[in-house]
């Protein structure tokens, strides 16, 4: 086999009038070593927060998203999802499984039928059994077969040649704006997801610790709708900025919470500050933001006007015509961030707008409820190695079923210990002292109070059992050893009467 193998072939092919180069394998990975794997630890964790998570959240989570719109109406499939980098129009040849690795570098979503999701970066994307896959355009299809019309940019969709697809014009139209921001914005995805070491980040942000620092994810994500919004003729961005809101405090009721800026575009106004600028419900008119956050509902202004008392900071706004506040999450639960977006223009979002801030709003809200769960995962270490055998301490002044089963252990071998009695003896009838009772005790109907009421409500009404219970026990025996109560589980108590007879 000649050396220069790849060269004559790229010399020779072509087809449909493009060159359907093979890509020559890339040097090994260990070989590959960025400048910033080099850096000190402390400037290389500044530069993995700063320079390379946000691309590495955004994509994973565009192609994730995008996967998930095309593969809703077939569940339990595999699919994919393929954005060639290096070629804008692909050729009908490269649709053959067998032909796709001619592509070169391209970024790859792949759903697993388990709906695990994965991201990679490859330089010439294959299967290990091409013909058990179809490949399609992003385009509107009518069962497999696209509809007349050349692909608007060159993402191939992967499915099961078994699998019966259909996409409408709306969810391309969503999924190709989605997608636009990883053509045009990221000049060289080896940094991000190619060969050489990459390290692991988890990032949080504790927004009730009164931090005003910014967030790089949510920030880039509001700069990314300002890009995704489009330009007008004379090149200016049609959204001006944007904001991203979070409740300021979730321990008050939904009504009374306000809204804090976690993040802005760089166009959003120089008074806003990053946790500390707080729109109020104290208002006897709130604003669009808190209406759509209390309402879990879009609300749109598509014209402004003077009189609109609805927009809080009007004057540093300027100049605004339309605006929208899109409540993100509240689908299934209480919404957890608003995302506000204005512009110069009236009319400025048009209903295929509205869907993709809808789908933007799911990665903020799948970031927050992260944050949300490190943060709590990471509270209360002291107890945990103080008393690891309780988890809830809703419950830790009630004795538990260890104990029970230890304390009735310990009873039965005192009892074993003592001396054999006679058989004529066993007769004899024992005293208020030898006795040994057991109560348990249970709330009735729990189970439909809970159906109705939920489950923190019938915890903390177990909870409040228990405590009467302990102090009625408490004021009826004055010997604590006597007697003793137990959590076994939900609303079941046990009690335990040493030298009490029933």
């Amino acid at each position: 086999m000649p050396n220069n193998l790849y060269d004559i072939w790229n010399s020779i092919s072509d087809s449909n009038g493009q060159k359907e180069a093979i890509q020559k394998p890339r040097e090994p990975q260990n070989n590959y070593l960025r400048e910033v794997d080099r850096l000190p630890i402390d400037q290389r964790v500044e530069h993995g927060y700063y320079k390379e998570l946000f691309w590495r959240y955004y994509t994973s989570h565009a192609l994730w998203l995008s996967l998930m719109l095309i593969c809703e109406d077939i569940p339990n499939s595999i699919a994919g999802i393929i954005l060639p980098l290096q070629i804008k129009d692909v050729p009908i040849s490269l649709y053959d499984p067998e032909n796709v690795y001619k592509i070169g570098d391209a970024l790859v979503g792949w759903l697993g039928q388990s709906r695990s999701f994965y991201t990679l970066f490859s330089s010439a994307p294959s299967f290990e059994h091409p013909s058990d896959f179809r490949i399609l355009p992003l385009h509107e299809i009518e069962e497999n077969t696209p509809k007349e019309g050349t692909p608007e940019d060159p993402t191939l969709i992967v499915i099961q040649r078994k699998t019966t697809l259909t996409l409408s014009l709306s969810v391309v139209d969503v999924i190709r704006r989605l997608l636009e921001p990883l053509y045009n914005e990221v000049p060289d995805w080896r940094l991000y997801l190619g060969q050489g070491m990459r390290d692991l980040l988890d990032p949080v942000s504790d927004f009730n610790s009164g931090t005003i620092l910014p967030d790089t994810i949510l920030t880039g994500l509001a700069e990314r709708v300002i890009h995704m919004g489009g330009q007008t003729d004379d090149g200016q961005y049609r959204w001006r900025f944007c904001c991203i809101l979070v409740p300021n405090n979730t321990q008050l009721p939904l009504h009374q919470r306000s809204l804090v800026v976690r993040a802005k575009s760089k166009g959003a106004p120089y008074e806003y500050k990053i946790g500390t600028t707080i729109v109020t419900p104290d208002r006897a008119i709130i604003s669009i933001s808190l209406r759509a956050f209390q309402g879990s509902r879009i609300i749109y202004r598509h014209m402004v006007t003077p009189e609109d008392l609805s927009i809080a900071n009007r004057d540093k706004e300027e100049p605004i015509r339309s605006a929208i506040a899109i409540p993100v999450g509240g689908e299934d639960g209480m919404p957890v961030a608003v995302i506000y977006v204005v512009s110069a223009e009236s009319d400025a979002f048009s209903q295929g707008d509205q869907r993709l801030l809808r789908l933007v709003g799911r990665m903020v809200e799948e970031l927050l409820r992260t944050y949300e769960v490190r943060i709590r995962v990471k509270e209360q270490f002291t107890s945990l190695i103080k008393n690891p055998s309780i988890v809830d301490p809703s419950f830790e002044a009630f004795a538990s079923e260890n104990d029970f089963i230890s304390d009735v252990e310990a009873l039965l071998c005192t009892i074993e210990e003592k001396e054999v009695e006679q058989i004529t003896e066993l007769e004899k009838k024992y005293t208020t002292k030898e006795a040994l009772s057991f109560i348990a005790i249970d709330i009735d109907n729990l189970s439909n109070l809970t159906n109705k009421y939920g489950d923190r409500l019938m915890k903390n009404l177990s909870r409040v059992v228990g405590l009467k219970l302990q102090n009625k026990v408490r004021t009826l025996f004055t010997n604590s050893n006597d007697c003793k109560l137990y959590h076994i589980y939900a609303d079941r108590f046990f009690l335990l009467l040493n030298g009490i007879s029933l």
